[in-house]
Formats: C-alpha cells, sequence, structure tokens
C-alpha cells in the first residue's frame, strides 16, 4: 500500500527560557501541608490535647498560611472538645473576623452558636444561628443549626 506524503516540517522558532516558579511543589507534599493534615488527623481519632497543640504549633510556624482559617476551626473543635469554651469561641470569632472569604465561615458559626450555649449565652446563640441560617440557607449544617434553635426557642426562661 503506497505511504501518504508527509507534509513539510515548519522550522523551530526557538522559545525564550522560563524562568522557574519560586515554589514548584504541589501543596500535598509540602511539610506545611503535613503539618496541618497531622493536627487535622489528631482531632479526627479524638486525640483533642496533641491536636491542640498541633494546631497552636502549625499557626506559630505558617501564621501567613493560606490554610490558617482550617487551622483555626480546627483549634478551635480542640478547644471545644477539651471544654475550652471561652477560648474556643474566641478561636472561630478570630477566624470569622480574619478570614471572611473561608469556607469555613458556616461551620465556625455553627461552632459559635455551641460555645454560646455551653457559656449560657442562650440568647447570643440564637442570634448566631439565625444568622448562620440567613447567610448559608443551603449548607449542609442548616438542618442542624434550625433544630438547635428550635430547641433553644423552646426553652422557658
Amino acid at each position: 500500500s503506497p505511504v501518504a506524503p508527509v507534509a513539510p516540517v515548519a522550522p523551530v522558532t526557538p522559545v525564550e527560557p522560563v524562568a522557574p516558579v519560586a515554589n514548584t511543589a504541589p501543596i500535598e507534599d509540602s511539610a506545611e501541608n503535613k503539618a496541618l493534615e497531622a493536627a487535622q488527623l489528631l482531632l479526627k481519632e479524638s486525640k483533642f490535647k496533641p491536636a491542640f497543640e498541633a494546631f497552636e504549633k502549625f499557626l506559630q510556624t505558617y501564621p501567613n498560611s493560606k490554610q490558617a482559617s482550617d487551622a483555626f476551626y480546627g483549634l478551635g473543635s480542640a478547644q471545644f472538645s477539651l471544654k475550652y469554651y471561652k477560648a474556643a469561641l474566641a478561636t472561630q470569632q478570630k477566624l470569622v473576623m480574619q478570614f471572611p472569604e473561608s469556607t469555613k465561615l458556616a461551620d465556625a458559626k455553627f461552632s459559635i452558636a455551641n460555645c454560646q450555649i455551653q457559656l449560657a449565652d442562650i440568647d447570643g446563640a440564637k442570634k448566631t444561628l439565625r444568622d448562620l441560617i440567613a447567610q448559608y440557607p443551603d449548607h449542609a449544617l442548616i438542618p442542624n443549626a434550625k433544630r438547635r434553635l428550635a430547641v433553644l426557642d423552646s426553652i422557658k426562661k
């Protein structure tokens, strides 16, 4: 069978060398990411004191991390689990104030409401839950927030 003719190849034009990117390592392999994952694993395993320490160390070591809001959320969760409700409240409020674009905002606000309940600030918890429901009507936490709010609303003063 005959071979089809090959089109002539265009001359290769030299390409300008590309400057190296400052940090080409994928974030998954970074020490920063590994430190956060280790802290999150401790929290998942209910090792609250070591998780608390790991999140604190992460935030001290990587204060400008793009994952700082995740670390603040984890720290607040560990504090809550250790019954450090005032500290957990402050940590989650800091997340909300410092990271207004965080994907953890709804979770942090739900945690704030839970801290307020533990600290007997029922009116504050109701307001936080109402704000959460209004701001994030489609979030997965909303059914829980509505149930919690209904229970609080049913409590007679």
